[in-house]
């Protein structure tokens, strides 16, 4: 899972952020990887740079972001807890 916009090389990752990207990969029981705050900008230049074919295939432009920026992992460590609270929402909803 992709969380554009928690950190990236140029900014500090802020202790919400981070706490925001555990819950996330908590919650969901998948890895999250958080990538530049200019995701947005990063983005429209890589979907630009695809229409001039100036890569060969998706995985040279995720190469070349890999190389470009810190990406940072977060990944699932207390999916129970997450778990059990999910099964009292439903239990509340069922209602």
């Amino acid at each position: 899972m992709w969380a554009p916009g928690q950190g990236g090389s140029s900014t500090p990752v802020r202790p919400w952020d981070q706490a925001f990207c555990q819950y996330i990969a908590d919650a969901t029981g998948r890895r999250v990887s958080a990538g530049p705050v200019e995701a947005t900008a990063v983005g429209n230049a890589m979907i630009q740079l695809k229409a001039l074919v100036a890569f060969p295939d998706e995985g040279a432009q995720r190469e070349l972001l890999r190389r470009s920026f810190r990406i940072q992992c977060y990944e699932p460590k207390e999916t129970k807890v997450w778990d059990r609270m999910y099964a009292k929402y439903r239990e509340i909803v069922k209602r």
